[in-house]
């Protein structure tokens, strides 16, 4: 996505994302909710404690179900994970943490494309990089509405074409890279990654 009023071309969460957080919270809510009725056996508590302590315990696994809930939610409102692109650097952005690394602080040739198994885009710096970071940088690559090769790919470019890292931002400077990447203007597989 295109931010011109900040300069940055930022990655989007795919529309499915925001699925996850409600089936965390109702499969949570349904395996601890059903703890409740499996250790107390009938028989042993007057019928009015068993039903106090079922009415609290429901209470309290729900407002525990809903604060999962809203903190994913409030996660993904704010757009977190994403990757950002600045004409000074690459930023990783989620909700524990944040790595901040400028485009000459990469290895050259890194991040390679992400095979089948990764999970997540991992940034290779140089030893005595100036990077910024606070806690973990994780972007799981399922969540992002890119492809990863093509996502890699672009990383890469700009950190070995300086020229062209001024124009970030800019929707001239979006297409003339989709066009670049998709004819072939990266490594290998670059005609297989979908903008």
């Amino acid at each position: 996505m295109v931010n011109e009023s900040d300069r940055t071309f930022k990655t989007r969460l795919k529309p499915g994302a925001a699925w996850w957080p409600a089936v965390v919270a109702v499969a949570y809510t349904a395996a601890i909710g059903s703890i409740g009725r499996v250790t107390w056996e009938s028989g042993t508590d007057p019928e009015w404690q068993v039903t106090v302590i079922d009415i609290f315990f429901t209470i309290f696994i729900g407002l525990m179900a809903l604060a999962l809930l809203g903190f994913h939610l409030a996660i993904l409102w704010l757009g977190l994970p994403s990757v950002v692109f600045t004409p000074q650097e690459v930023r990783l952005r989620c909700h524990i943490g944040f790595l901040a690394v400028p485009w000459d602080g990469l290895r050259p040739g890194h991040p390679r494309q992400p095979g089948p198994r990764d999970r997540v885009l991992h940034l290779t710096t140089m030893p005595s990089s100036p990077t910024r970071s606070r806690g973990l940088a994780v972007v799981p690559l399922k969540l992002l509405d890119i492809h990863p090769w093509f996502l890699a790919d672009a990383i890469r470019h700009y950190a070995a074409h300086p020229e062209h890292r001024a124009a970030i931002g800019t929707p001239a400077e979006h297409d003339r890279l989709r066009r670049h990447l998709l004819a072939g203007g990266a490594p290998a597989q670059a005609g297989l990654c979908s903008p």
